[in-house]
Formats: structure tokens, C-alpha cells, sequence
């Protein structure tokens, strides 16, 4: 699959964590940059791990059924914060931008 320490695990983890089947949250003093915990991690509820997928038409269809206003998505990017929130974001029309080198499909932070 890939060579040590080439980040595998972290990206699995991040996904994992996108919706946690055993309940495991975010453990900011642990998890979050240590330099900055302190001065900045009760500013607000910080993004921790983000998704951006790429529905098929099966998947849009099914969108459709539900609601109209959902017939035309073609991905959706789904956040969730260190507090354990989670924000959905659709996008429709053109294909998904392609992640470029500063980001990437499940991006720990």
C-alpha cells in the first residue's frame, strides 16, 4: 500500500473520525498544534478533518427523491470540528475542482 510512515494511517483515522462508528471525538489538547492550543483553540470550533465526494447517478437520483432542490449536486464536502459538528456543503453543475497539492480528499488539520 505505501512505504512507513508515508501518512496511511492519519488518512484513515481522519476518515474514521469524519462519522465515528465507536464514538471516538476529537481530543483538542492532544490532537490540535500545541503552540497555538492555548491562544487559539477556545477562539472557536475549529475544522479538523474534511471529505469531498463525488456523487454518482445512483446517488444523485436519490438526492432527487428526497427533495427537487437536491436533483442537481454533484459532490458534497462534509467538515467536522474538533467540538464534533459536522457542516455540509453541496456543490452542483460542473464536476468537482480537483484537489490541488495544499489539499486533499480527507485532510487531518
Amino acid at each position: 500500500m505505501g512505504k512507513n510512515e508515508a501518512g496511511k494511517s492519519a488518512v484513515l483515522r481522519a476518515l474514521s473520525k469524519i462519522k465515528p462508528s465507536d464514538g471516538e471525538g476529537y481530543d483538542g489538547l492532544r490532537e490540535f498544534p500545541r503552540g497555538r492550543y492555548t491562544d487559539e483553540f477556545a477562539d472557536q470550533d475549529w475544522p479538523v478533518a474534511s471529505v469531498r465526494l463525488l456523487l454518482n447517478d445512483d446517488e444523485r437520483a436519490e438526492l432527487g427523491e428526497i427533495t427537487a432542490a437536491l436533483s442537481d449536486v454533484t459532490t458534497a464536502e462534509v467538515t467536522r470540528c474538533y467540538s464534533g459538528q459536522c457542516g455540509c456543503v453541496q456543490r452542483s453543475g460542473a464536476a468537482a475542482p480537483r484537489p490541488d497539492s495544499r489539499t486533499a480528499a480527507a485532510t487531518p488539520r
